[in-house]
């Protein structure tokens, strides 16, 4: 049962550990999503803030665009060596605009989200950034042109460009920090832990602005907040279910190993009245026992004590069953609990001898009535002096005190018997329940089933029972029942 139980305990981890696993793989490829959305978000706020203040700039210095599609930066270049037929300044028309088919048209284009994506849309920019600056360097050279027009204030402020960035960034609630910088040439940002992205601009673009967001951990972790809770819920219910089905396992490991225990003790329990009453009754017809008055007296009287105590047990294993499916009906009567103890122990008068037991009954005054089921309540007095011999050593001493206090009728048997340690106290009343003995062998047969019915009983007659103990010491139960007055 032990291997069983770690099999268990192995399948049940191995299947939360697979869980956790497959939980972390979601959760992380969630927040990757998250990143990459909140990537292209970024990337698409800080590209629009660039082109809204090109577009200012391209409105306060030049009145030359042709169409909403087509945007053209106009040059002027002085030619000094072309020649001159009516002296005029030859001005030569250089359009080192936007790259309009791999840039403008991106916007009619869903936003792709994935990381290679980004990174070739970002090295696209860089390319075109490239080809920019050599264009206009590489025109400027061949045509020994001086540019006339384009200066520093042609480039975009970053001032005006980080105030841009950061009203449309409050206006979506990205509550983290940036930092914005301008190069000439393209800066090496694979060391940058944070979210970067650039964009050429100025005019002619020549200008490299790029953007690096740090800190937006904890925005993602918002953003992915229900998936985490949806994780821990499921983890948590799966890992409760686990434990209760295996605690109920346990259980019903104990309850069958408890049930073996019970079928064994209760076949010895059965066999040992049925031999006695078979040897009295073979003595007396094999060995003339019965032209032996006094010998016959004696066997007689053991085969009627053992049937009796037979009886007895057949009858507490049935009305236990019964008690457990709510079918045990109660004859209530008044009686009196002096009686009742005085015919238990005079019942018990030859096993008492056998015993070789000292036994005291202790009465108080006044009188001892009560109002229950005489059968049920003479089984709850048999137990208790039953246990106190069965549990106690050579030469048993069972002190017995019958008396009244506030109405109710108090019986308390005390033995010096083995004890019972303080950890099983609560537990002796339950069903099929035994205080374990040295080895775990219980060398006292027994089933279990004798306090768990004597607390039943006392239950459905408004009583009570306690046991006060301790291991090699003996123990004292004390009953409690409600009084009534006799009738006059």
């Amino acid at each position: 049962m032990q291997q069983k139980t770690y099999v268990y305990r192995l399948l049940m981890g191995l299947s939360l550990g697979l869980l956790v696993l497959f939980q972390a793989y979601w959760l992380r490829s969630v927040y990757r999503e998250q990143k990459e959305l909140l990537e292209a978000d970024l990337d698409n706020l800080f590209t629009q803030n660039i082109r809204n203040l090109q577009d200012s700039l391209f409105r306060e210095n030049w009145i030359a665009m042709r169409d909403s599609m087509v945007r053209r930066a106009t040059i002027l270049i002085d030619r000094p060596d072309t020649p001159k037929a009516d002296d005029k300044p030859v001005v030569q028309v250089v359009a080192v605009g936007h790259d309009t088919g791999s840039m403008e048209n991106r916007d009619k284009k869903s936003f792709p989200h994935h990381v290679r994506q980004r990174e070739a849309r970002l090295e696209r920019r860089k390319r075109f950034f490239i080809n920019n600056v050599n264009t206009f360097k590489g025109k400027a050279s061949e045509d020994g042109a001086m540019v006339g027009f384009f200066n520093k204030k042609d480039t975009l402020h970053i001032e005006t460009l980080r105030n841009s960035l950061q009203e449309d960034m409050d206006r979506a609630h990205l509550s983290f920090p940036f930092a914005l910088s301008r190069h000439d040439t393209v800066p090496d940002i694979e060391s940058d832990p944070g979210i970067v992205t650039y964009h050429s601009g100025g005019f002619p673009p020549i200008h490299l602005y790029l953007v690096s967001f740090s800190s937006y951990e904890g925005y993602l972790f918002t953003r992915i907040a229900p998936n985490l809770l949806f994780a821990f819920f499921l983890l948590g219910i799966t890992s409760v279910s686990f434990n209760t089905i295996f605690r109920s396992l346990r259980q019903q490991q104990k309850l069958a190993l408890l049930k073996n225990d019970f079928i064994s003790n209760i076949t010895h329990e059965l066999k040992t009245p049925i031999a006695t009453v078979s040897v009295a009754l073979e003595a007396l017809q094999n060995f003339q026992g019965i032209n032996n008055p006094e010998r016959t007296r004696e066997y007689l009287n053991i085969s009627q004590h053992e049937l009796q105590r037979l009886s007895i047990l057949v009858d507490r294993v049935l009305k236990m069953s019964m008690f457990e499916n709510n079918a045990l009906q109660m004859h209530t009567e008044r009686f009196d609990v002096k009686k009742t103890l005085e015919k238990v122990m005079q019942s018990m008068g030859l096993q008492f001898e056998r015993a070789h037991a000292r036994v005291a009954l202790h009465v108080g005054e006044g009188d001892f009535f009560v109002e229950g089921d005489s059968v049920h309540l003479t089984n709850v007095v048999y137990n208790l002096l039953d246990n106190a011999l069965k549990y106690s050593p050579s030469h048993p001493e069972i002190q017995i005190s019958l008396r009244q206090a506030n109405e109710q009728v108090l019986l308390s048997v005390q033995d010096n018997g083995v004890g019972i340690p303080e950890e099983y106290q609560k537990k002796i009343f339950e069903q099929f329940f035994r205080v374990p003995q040295e080895g775990q062998q219980h060398n006292t047969k027994g089933y279990g089933l004798g306090l768990s019915y004597v607390a039943e009983v006392l239950r459905r007659h408004s009583g009570s029972i306690e046991v006060s103990s301790q291991a090699g010491q003996g123990s004292l139960f004390t009953v409690t029942l409600p009084k009534t007055q006799p009738s006059k």
